[in-house]
């Protein structure tokens, strides 16, 4: 992870992706940070219009903001492949043979 991520970056990196998908609810595209008392840090993704996710994806707590960082530039990353614009439908997909047919 680089020691420039900010919530800013990943934010615009996210909301990116709408111009490939739309946005169907306003809150599509929204991150929302949350600084526990406890001091863990959770997430929440507006994933509505990200494939076939769920409408609300959540990730943590985590122990520290740059756990949280990290894995939602993770989750970003898994969004981006989702919406990938060289989808190949799985029926014109072939089977993976090993050596014995």
């Amino acid at each position: 992870m680089s020691n420039d991520l900010t919530w800013a970056k990943l934010h615009a990196r996210f909301i990116e992706l709408s111009k490939k998908t739309g946005m169907e609810k306003s809150s599509s595209y929204s991150l929302d940070i949350h600084f526990y008392n406890d001091g863990e840090v959770g997430v929440h993704m507006g994933t509505y219009d990200i494939a076939d996710w769920p409408r609300h994806t959540n990730l943590g707590p985590f122990k520290t903001e740059a756990e949280a960082l990290a894995a939602t530039q993770d989750k970003i990353e898994k969004a981006e492949w989702a919406v990938r614009d060289d989808l190949t439908p799985i029926d014109d997909v072939e089977p993976i043979r090993d050596s014995n047919g």
